[in-house]
């Protein structure tokens, strides 16, 4: 701009301008939210000449990355961000290009679209789409919704945005996006089934390896545990998802190892779990018996079972010796015809002898060689000698067989079939000899029944024997016990032995048990009950000895805690009036378990009046204790309901009660949830709570809430678990008169603003709510923000502006939409924090403040920064002006600061001038735009004249006579009379641009007689000083009457065209004389006389006619102009000067046919000429 100014106030002009056009004429931008926009539009300058322009935006929104381009082809680059508009908002504006090619303003429009992702599937940007990619492309999905994208573009429902909060804290993000989408409804949950519902195989020989199909009934996320039951059953895969899926198929591959198989039937199972579902395939295989020696071996082994089975049931008396002796027969049979082994041998002589068949015995035995025996087996041989001295019956002999099988017996052969033969062989052992040495058997692992019996047929016989707790006398009477083979005498020995004993032991317990229910008496019942408390049993099971043993006045320590903890609540009906009247003196149960008993009180105080007042004031005491502990069960409700009374109700209990009130029970019986979440909408902290039984307490004081269920791997459930929640107590009026007296308890304060905003109440009470809402710690910046919002429109609707001013302070804009914004920053000029709207205005902008406001707003800014430019506050106060709101001070800023288009320019100076206010800064910087541009000239005089009245820059002054007068003299320009003043007062200091404005004064002069008068002279001095150049322009032919010009330049007519000097021009012209035919055509350059201005002159006599036309060329191609013609002057009635004139005036009076008047002239012609050349010699 300097350079061209610099140029024109020296004469130096170009008549060509850029000839610029633009790539977008309108530019229409959208946008994501929260996202940058990135654009740009092309400026190129068809006709070569180079652009220089500055650019920039009317809306700081959308900025131009340039602020100047210079070239032929240039870009503009922009950016609009959108990040503190909301989806859906437009805002509008133009780019505003001043360039030495004029003045171009391109219309924007931005537009705030909802956010997108890209994806594989397109642009995505709502939550029914995202499950599109989902179901197409599972990998992709998961990726987005563990990105920031995700709750940028998809979670603008809030609730949708909580969930979402609480369930990308799993562990698993797979399984968190199948919870979400099943959770808000897009999806069905994953359900698998198998192809079979049972695995039947017969007669594997070999490994096989079979597949079973598992099917998915829908898309989506899940993963499965597969284990199997058997050992002849495995799965190759152990764990999957449904990503292995084919489709909706998986093969699962399962091996079946026969090596693994026992005879007949082998049952086992595989097992698919998912977290909704678990399914059971049996897996059965049938492998049948095919080895003759296998079959036979088994045969044998189930007759020697019930030889010995029968044998005891014989020595118990339980079996007569008929049924023996056929049972027996048919099992000997089957081992002698299945094995040839002596044992079974020995064994039949064994039965012959019982059975009285000696014979079979002696036939027997007597093929049987001693000494072969002896060195086979020593429990043989000892068998043998047993049986030979039952079938020999000789004393001796007998005793020679004893010390034989005592003498093995005691040389370490202490196999217990040998001491066995001892009892049977000699009655010289006591019983407690027998019970010790059966004792010591055990110990080194022997657990036969025949034993068992030996050492039961001792201790009846002397039931002190019964005198130990030990793991052998456990095991005895159980044994005994449950072939009922025992004296009482025994029974009560082995209850003393359990009541005294300092241990427990289970299979104590169940023979206790066994024998109580078949004896029913006190000893017994106080051993069980005993044992009970020693193992700390209190599964509901249990409970019926506990009530047996208080019922029979039993004197055992802690029977009655015992009772109680084994209760089944929800079946209990009465409690026994010993165990109230106990714990009435001596209660150290636990808190659940002595809320069940106080409640039990106060539920039958009616019919049980003594206990109710004897328990009355423990169970107040103990009530509020509990309640100080927030602690609450369905027994804890009845007792608040009797405790915790509106009339009992004082400061401390009101800062307790919320914590029972709000309590909630949920139960969940999945097995694999661990906990349960309360997540508050509201509220910054999650609770946890762990799941006990199934049941969980938890507190939900408001009604935006969340519960979050949590799996011992740490992954989050919503939508997916069935659960069930009752409140358990809820009492609306004790809350009201908690916060009476406590109205600082978080709880209540949160429950109660939630309800008040919920149904808009504005009193003084939910003032005092919000205000006090505002001090919890922990609660979130949107809720924070609805609440001060609440309070701000309070206060500024009941004029309280100091309340206001300290709520305003605290308000985080940052949380509010473009609306609320608007009207808060409004809050903030109306209560003075003007640096406070400021700061808000240059993050989210300042088109939702009201204009007034905003002009009050910049007026106060300008004059507290002392005038300091500042390009936000150059834009407002430019707004402002535009929406007709501005005063002197917004007026002084803009004339200092503002860069715009000439118009703005011209718009802000002309209201200036209407306020009186100095606007040389602006004029100077206006007058520049306009010779910069070329634009808005006609305006351009005014600005000039009241520049011109202060203390111009004579440069400037200089380049705008310079430019007006060329465009009035090259270009043709209409231009206000008042130029040609300051012309005549700047002439003399004009300097190079002096020719210009000289001839432009002088085309004036030549156009308007009152102007010319009184410069005569001059107008001869400058006609005689451009003639001397040969500058000679046609309407120089305008001063013939005050100035002596030529003859050849009066007598001419002359055809001017204008363009730029720097192409050619040619005129093609012909004359035409009227009757004769066309000449030829002539061509020739019109000469560039100034500044573009070419010229060219013929002499045309009266009877002749000039038909032209003309070219121009430049560097791009030829103009050609449309056929013209000029005339000779018509005919002058004054005397001829000049031959041209005689010859005009004769051929006008021939074409008049006044040939008298002709002959005269043409006599006076002669008669000139001829003088002419008498008097005058021709200059050679």
């Amino acid at each position: 701009m300097k350079e061209k100014i610099s140029l024109l106030s020296k004469g130096i002009f170009e008549y060509e301008k850029p000839d610029i056009v633009v790539s977008e004429e309108t530019v229409r931008i959208e946008a994501e939210a929260q996202t940058v926009y990135t654009g740009s539009f092309d400026v190129t300058s068809i006709n070569g000449l180079p652009v220089r322009a500055m650019v920039f935006s009317s809306n700081k929104l959308v900025a131009c990355q340039e602020s100047s381009i210079v070239g032929t082809q240039c870009r503009v680059n922009y950016t609009f961000d959108p990040k503190t508009l909301e989806p859906g908002e437009t805002i509008e504006g133009h780019f505003s290009i001043i360039s030495n090619g004029g003045e171009i303003a391109i219309p924007f429009s931005a537009h705030v679209c909802m956010p997108f992702c890209r994806t594989s599937i397109g642009d995505i940007k709502d939550l029914y789409q995202f499950t599109r990619l989902a179901q197409s492309n599972w990998h992709e999905a998961v990726k987005l919704f563990r990105s920031t994208d995700f709750s940028r573009v998809f979670l603008v429902n809030k609730k949708h945005g909580h969930i979402y909060e609480n369930l990308i804290r799993s562990r698993n993000t797979n399984q968190a996006l199948e919870e979400f989408l099943c959770t808000i409804k897009r999806k069905q949950p994953v359900n698998i089934r198998v192809s079979q519902d049972e695995i039947y195989l017969e007669n594997v020989d070999e490994t096989l390896s079979e597949r079973l199909l598992i099917e998915k009934d829908t898309w989506g996320y899940a993963r499965l545990f597969v284990k199997t039951v058997g050992d002849f059953v495995k799965v190759y895969k152990k764990e999957l998802t449904t990503e292995d899926f084919l489709g909706s198929y998986y093969e699962l591959e399962y091996m079946i190892y026969p090596e693994a198989f026992r005879q007949g039937n082998n049952y086992g199972k595989i097992i698919i779990s998912t977290f909704q579902k678990t399914i059971e395939i049996p897996v059965n295989c049938i492998q049948e018996v095919k080895d003759v020696q296998q079959t036979q071996r088994r045969s044998v082994r189930s007759s020697v079972y019930d030889i010995f089975n029968n044998f005891l049931k014989l020595s118990m008396d339980r079996m007569s010796r008929e049924d023996w002796i056929r049972q027996t027969r048919e099992a000997i049979d089957c081992c002698r015809n299945n094995s040839n082994e002596l044992i079974y041998e020995l064994m039949e002589a064994h039965f012959s002898i019982l059975a009285g068949e000696e014979d079979n015995a002696h036939e027997i035995l007597d093929g049987k060689n001693g000494r072969e025996i002896r060195h086979y087996s020593v429990v043989y041989y000892g068998y043998y000698l047993y049986l030979t001295s039952l079938l020999r019956k000789d004393e001796d002999y007998t005793r020679f067989a004893l010390d034989k099988i005592e003498s093995d017996y005691g040389r370490q052969y202490d196999y217990w079939q040998l001491l066995w033969f001892i009892f049977h062989m000699t009655d010289k052992l006591s019983p407690q000899k027998r019970f010790l040495l059966v004792k010591d058997q055990f110990s080194k692992g022997c657990r036969s029944p025949l034993m068992y019996w030996e050492a039961v047929k001792a201790m009846n016989e002397e039931p002190s024997l019964m005198r130990e707790f030990g793991r052998f006398e456990i095991q005895l009477m159980t044994w005994a016990s449950h072939n009922d083979c025992l004296k009482m005498d025994v029974i009560y020995q082995f209850a003393e032995v359990c009541v005294h004993s300092r241990v427990f032991d289970e299979l104590a317990l169940n023979t206790l048990i066994e024998l109580c229910e078949i004896y029913e008496n006190k000893e017994l019942l106080m051993a069980v009950c005993s044992m009970l408390i020693k193992g700390h049993k209190t599964d509901f099971k249990y409970n019926r000895w506990y009530a047996l043993g208080i019922e029979s006045s039993l004197r055992l320590t802690d029977i009655y805690e015992y009772y109680m903890y084994s209760l089944d609540e929800s079946k209990a009906e009465d409690l026994p009036l010993g165990v109230l009247i106990y714990f009435n003196y001596d209660n150290q149960m636990s808190v659940s378990k002595k809320a069940f008993i106080y409640a039990y009180v106060v539920n039958h105080r009616d019919a049980l009046p003594k206990i109710y007042r004897d328990y009355e004031n423990i169970i107040k005491a103990f009530t509020y204790e509990q309640l100080k502990k927030g602690y609450i069960s369905r027994n804890m409700v009845v007792l608040y309901h009797q405790f915790v009374t509106m009339e009992r109700m004082n400061t401390k209990t009101a800062g307790f009660l919320p914590k029972v009130l709000f309590k909630y029970q949920v139960f969940c019986d999945h097995p694999g949830i661990s906990g349960v979440i309360v997540s508050h909408r509201e509220v910054e902290n999650e609770a946890y709570y762990p799941l006990n039984d199934g049941l969980a307490f938890v507190d939900i004081y408001m009604d935006e809430y969340q519960l979050v269920f949590v799996d011992k791997d740490e992954n989050r459930y919503i939508g997916s678990v069935e659960y069930t929640m009752s409140r358990l107590m809820d009492d609306s009026g004790l809350l009201k008169e908690c916060y009476r007296m406590e109205p600082s308890q978080p709880m209540i304060l949160l429950n109660r603003s939630e309800r008040a905003m919920k149904y808009q109440k504005m009193d003084e009470a939910s003032i005092d709510i919000y205000k006090r809402t505002l001090k919890l710690p922990n609660i979130r910046k949107e809720y924070q923000k609805n609440v001060l919002k609440n309070l701000i429109d309070f206060y500024y609707d009941n004029y309280e502006g100091e309340t206001l001013e300290k709520y305003l302070l605290r308000l985080d804009i940052q949380l509010m939409d473009t609306a609320e914004r608007g009207r808060i920053i409004e809050y903030y000029i109306q209560r003075g924090l003007y640096e406070k709207a400021l700061e808000a205005i240059k993050i989210y902008g300042y088109e939702n403040i009201q204009d007034k406001k905003l002009m009050r707003l910049c007026s106060r800014i300008i004059r507290s920064t002392d005038f300091s430019q500042d390009s936000l506050m150059t834009e407002m106060a430019y707004y402002t002006f535009s929406c007709g709101k501005y005063d002197d001070v917004i007026l002084e800023y803009l004339i200092k600061y503002y860069l715009g288009t000439t118009k703005d320019l011209y718009a802000i100076w002309k209201a200036a001038k209407d306020f009186e206010v100095n606007a040389f800064v602006l004029e100077e910087k206006l007058i520049c735009q306009i010779l910069f541009c070329e634009s808005y000239v006609d305006s351009g005089m005014a600005v000039f004249a009241s520049y011109y009245k202060s203390r111009p820059d004579s440069r400037i002054v200089r380049a705008f006579l310079a430019f007006y007068c060329y465009n009035y003299l090259v270009r043709g320009a209409q231009t206000d009379d008042a130029l040609f003043g300051y012309v005549e007062i700047e002439l003399d200091q004009l300097e190079q641009a002096s020719e210009v404005c000289t001839l432009a004064l002088l085309k004036y002069y030549s156009q308007s007689g009152d102007a010319l008068k009184g410069h005569e002279d001059w107008v001869r001095r400058q006609l005689g000083f451009f003639m001397e150049k040969d500058i000679i322009l046609p309407f120089f032919k305008a001063f013939a009457s005050i100035a002596d010009l030529p003859e050849e330049i009066l007598d001419r007519v002359y055809v001017q065209y204008c363009t730029n000097p720097k192409n050619t021009v040619t005129i093609c012209y012909e004359y035409h004389e009227e009757g004769k035919p066309d000449g030829e055509y002539i061509i020739e350059d019109m000469p560039n006389v100034f500044c573009g201005i070419f010229v060219k002159a013929f002499t045309i006599f009266a009877n002749e006619e000039v038909k032209y036309h003309i070219t121009e060329k430049n560097g791009y191609g030829e103009t050609i102009t449309d056929g013209q013609s000029l005339k000779g002057e018509e005919r002058d009635e004054r005397e001829p000067h000049n031959g041209r004139q005689w010859i005009d005036q004769m051929l006008c009076l021939a074409r008049e046919d006044a040939d008298i008047q002709l002959e005269e002239n043409m006599e006076k012609f002669e008669s000139w000429r001829y003088m002419s050349k008498k008097l005058f010699d021709m200059i050679q």
